[in-house]
């Protein structure tokens, strides 16, 4: 087996790691914007909630719905927090699958061009010895 046969095995092998890369980078970039998504959703949540309260609280309504509306919108703080935790390790996630995936891209390029230069050398090779042979075989003829 050639070289370069044996590097397009090489190759073949780095192009399915790349491509495995690059599904889960599509995955973890779908992931961080469905947090992305979450957070917003959360956030118009807890405003609207917020300017119920507001308004609710300058028409004097009764405390215990006050509270209700005021305990609940602490519940969204905290699941806000939480979702904005999530957003930042799915960002670091995302950004790390980003950076495996470019490596793996160089690498799969940098081994297509040693396979390049390797059926570059067997073809000069080939053509060496096809040229060797046709002078010899001249040569023959002119003795």
């Amino acid at each position: 087996m050639t070289r370069s046969r044996r590097m397009t095995t090489i190759l073949n092998l780095a192009d399915n790691q790349k491509e495995e890369a690059a599904r889960q980078l599509v995955q973890s970039k779908k992931l961080l914007e469905e947090s992305e998504k979450q957070l917003a959703d959360m956030k118009r949540c807890r405003q609207e909630y917020a300017a119920q309260l507001h308004a609710k609280s300058s028409v004097r309504k009764n405390a215990s719905e006050l509270q209700g509306i005021r305990r609940f919108i602490q519940q969204l703080d905290v699941a806000i927090q939480q979702l904005e935790q999530q957003l930042l390790e799915r960002t670091l996630a995302s950004e790390q699958q980003k950076e495996h995936w470019m490596k793996l891209r160089n690498k799969t390029q940098a081994l297509s061009e040693i396979k390049v230069r390797y059926q570059k050398s067997e073809q000069q090779m080939i053509e060496h010895r096809e040229q060797f042979e046709a002078d010899e075989l001249s040569q023959r003829k002119g003795d």
